[in-house]
């Protein structure tokens, strides 16, 4: 099956939630954490990885989300994990679009300055 990315919603009601957001990161870094499969790709993963693998339980749970903007500070956004590595983006029933995340995240950070 071929993949697809969805459109970025940054027109929908919760794109800018703080906690739906947290909910989302802490949804996809569960997912990442226990695949792997894109480790080599940027800086980010390594981050996400020694990040959880360091923490108390050895799991998301114990990762403080004011930690996540060290792993959205290392993401280039060059596409790779959605493009090549991850076998969770659409249609998988998991949607996992990381970029997209990042993206999203990043936007809700400059919305809070202004």
């Amino acid at each position: 099956t071929e993949s697809f990315r969805r459109p970025f919603q940054r027109n929908h009601p919760d794109f800018y939630d703080e906690e739906k957001l947290e909910q989302e990161m802490r949804r996809v870094f569960d997912v990442c954490h226990g695949c792997r499969a894109c480790f080599n790709l940027c800086e980010s993963f390594p981050t996400l990885f020694d990040m959880v693998d360091k923490s108390p339980t050895q799991e998301l749970d114990s990762v403080p989300s004011t930690q996540f903007a060290k792993v959205v500070d290392d993401c280039t956004l060059c596409d790779m994990c959605f493009m090549v590595s991850c076998p969770y983006v659409p249609p998988h029933s998991l949607d996992i679009d990381f970029p997209h995340l990042i993206a999203r995240y990043k936007a809700v950070e400059n919305s809070k300055k202004q």
